[in-house]
């Protein structure tokens, strides 16, 4: 198929995920957003969001494009608090990352795969939100960078393209780059400050 951007949208790329996807929909042709989707409800009918059927639904409708599929942040920063079972956060990651797989493997289809951004909330607890989350933002940090680093093995094992969009958002302490930050209430980063990141990414790709 060959190079994917005109200057600011893909007619061939369309995007899912949950609210994080954001940061790439000024690239995408048509795109469905479930805010709180998470990799491991992936292979759950009638999870919470009804993500799996909603972005099942969605990929039957474009057969011939490209998907990007963007999720994870919950995952990472907030279920292994609320769902795990054993004294080890790690696990959850390793279950999420198995069910994300699982879901791809189902459709048939080759994904662009992004990272998921570090986390700019030093505490759940002051937003009053999460509140079952006792950890802190390295702590939370150190488990997204497990995932992507399972993300990247996992995509390059199935010839599915990752999107390091991770690397140059963090600052040189190892965590989230401030310069990103929306607010110190917001779990998401400001996707315009993004923008040129993510358009050079894409910029580089040929799909195949």
């Amino acid at each position: 198929m060959g190079k994917l951007l005109r200057p600011t949208i893909s007619e061939k790329l369309i995007g899912i995920g949950d609210s994080h996807l954001d940061n790439f929909t000024f690239f995408c042709a048509a795109s469905c957003r479930i805010p709180g989707a998470t990799s491991y409800g992936l292979t759950k009918p009638n999870s919470d969001t009804n993500a799996r059927e909603a972005f099942l639904s969605f990929l039957s409708s474009f057969p011939s494009h490209i998907p990007l599929l963007c999720i994870g942040e919950v995952d990472c920063n907030s279920l292994p608090w609320r769902t795990i079972t054993t004294k080890a956060p790690e696990d959850f990651i390793y279950q999420s990352i198995t069910s994300l797989f699982s879901f791809i493997k189902e459709t048939n289809r080759r994904f662009i795969l992004p990272s998921v951004t570090l986390p700019p909330v030093d505490s759940f607890k002051e937003l009053g939100i999460r509140k079952f989350v006792t950890s802190n933002k390295v702590e939370r940090s150190s488990l997204v960078k497990l995932y992507n680093s399972l993300l990247l093995k996992n995509a390059y094992d199935n010839g599915h393209i990752y999107l390091d969009i991770t690397t140059p958002t963090t600052g040189p302490n190892g965590l989230v780059d401030e310069y990103f930050i929306h607010s110190s209430s917001d779990v998401h980063l400001q996707p315009h400050k993004l923008y040129p990141i993510v358009l050079d990414l894409l910029s580089e790709i040929s799909y195949v």
